[in-house]
């Protein structure tokens, strides 16, 4: 077996996305000043509303097929072009559906002119996304200095075309069609580079489709359920009160959404480790496991209590005196990202032992918590019920999917698909 220097992997991968996460919350930080400013609390409100509309389709656009390409192609190296490519035309017919089904969406909402429009235009970076596959090839060779470069490409072009459209006073759909096309150029990038690692074969091959959804529609169900739990409580504030709530808290969301980058970039190193040792040695699984909880944790417990005493600083610096108000939503709403940052490492590592199965029935539980929470807390506490409500069921998550994680790595032969998942590998390593 390969052996594998982790401290030093994880130094060089983590210090590339490290430059990458600090670029892009700086980035972010400014955009956030200059927009927040320009729009208004409402506009603002509309803006960020655009994302929290399309993460459900982006959910669909992708149902799991990233996530169980990067598995397979960890155990099957020698079939990665193989992969990719079949695997790519699936997921070009999935975004086709996935555009017709926004477009369809938006139709038949009742959003002003201005909103409307600006979705029409972003429904159209569901494809550029799917055409994103290649990439994983970075994350299987943990090679992830390309993907934080152009990932810097992607934010500094993104800032620019979005602050010309500022100076030249343009609205939302201006914004949202800056965003996609700079979407569409770091896609040419990012197929270039891929291309020197491997070389997908496109063809259609349904039976390698039927292989891989074996595995990927329950993390594809499961992120629809993620979807509702992420971002139904935008939909639910903008029908059940106004876009004042929704802005105070897109401007709570903003800040904790930038913070959730740094434990999406350290799993993207760990996630491809997970999915090897589970097939080689699940001693060093576990061990790798309990590095991460305990180094996720170290980092969020301390952000979490910062960020709640400061929250009314915070919130006055980056978004102006107009926000204050978001501070509230804020100090309840970074604590959901404290319990994301401890969860993370359990969902990863039951994928990387073929138990999708269990991370779609809590994602279930939560979203049906989650969305019975804002039904709850919505018309009495507007956008900090919402916070409450995101809060207490990632707490839910965190504590459940610690709980099978615990199970499945004292007990595999009790809780684990492995059987089948392995049985799919041995048939994509025939095809």
């Amino acid at each position: 077996m390969e052996v594998i220097n982790l401290k030093s992997l994880l130094i060089k991968n983590t210090g590339f996305q490290a430059v990458s996460h600090v670029v892009s919350l700086g980035i972010g930080l400014v955009t956030t000043m200059v927009l927040s400013r320009y729009l208004g609390v409402e506009r603002f409100g509309q803006f960020n509303y655009i994302f929290a509309f399309f993460y459900f389709f982006i959910s669909i656009n992708d149902f799991g097929v990233a996530v169980i390409v990067v598995r397979e192609i960890s155990q099957h190296k020698e079939r990665a072009g193989d992969i990719i490519g079949a695997m790519l035309s699936f997921k070009l017919l999935l975004s086709a559906v996935s555009v017709l089904a926004a477009w369809t969406t938006i139709w038949l909402m009742d959003f002003s002119e201005e909103l409307r429009n600006a979705l029409f235009v972003y429904a159209i970076v569901l494809p550029v996304m799917a055409l994103q596959l290649p990439a994983v090839i970075f994350q299987v060779l943990l090679k992830m200095e390309y993907p934080s470069l152009i990932g810097i490409f992607n934010r500094v072009l993104s800032f620019l075309l979005l602050m010309i459209m500022v100076w030249l006073g343009y609205g939302l759909t201006a914004l949202a069609s800056a965003l996609t096309l700079a979407e569409f150029v770091s896609l040419v990038a990012l197929l270039k580079y891929a291309r020197s690692f491997v070389r997908p074969v496109y063809r259609f091959e349904p039976k390698l489709w039927k292989e891989v959804l074996r595995s990927s529609i329950p993390l594809g169900v499961m992120g629809l359920f993620v979807a509702s739990i992420n971002r139904v409580d935008f939909i639910m504030l903008e029908r059940m009160t106004d876009l004042q709530q929704v802005g105070l808290y897109s401007a709570a969301y903003k800040v904790t959404n930038l913070l959730e980058l740094f434990p999406l970039m350290i799993m993207g190193t760990i996630y491809p480790l997970m999915s090897r040792y589970a097939k080689e040695d699940q001693e060093r699984l576990r061990a790798l496991y309990k590095q991460c909880v305990v180094y996720l944790g170290a980092v969020a417990v301390p952000m979490g209590i910062g960020i709640t005493l400061f929250a009314p600083l915070i919130v006055k610096l980056l978004f102006g005196a107009h926000f204050a108000n978001a501070a509230q939503g804020l100090m309840a709403l970074v604590w959901s990202t404290v319990f994301l940052y401890l969860a993370l490492p359990s969902g990863n590592l039951l994928i990387s032992m073929g138990n999708e199965k269990i991370n779609l029935i809590l994602a279930m539980i939560g979203a049906g918590l989650n969305i019975g929470l804002n039904f709850l807390l919505l018309p009495t506490m507007g956008f900090v019920g919402a916070a409450l409500a995101t809060t207490v069921t990632y707490f839910f998550l965190l504590t459940s999917s610690s709980i099978a994680a615990y199970t499945v790595l004292s007990h595999p032969e009790k809780m684990s698909d492995s059987r089948d998942r392995l049985k799919a590998s041995a048939t994509i390593e025939k095809l």
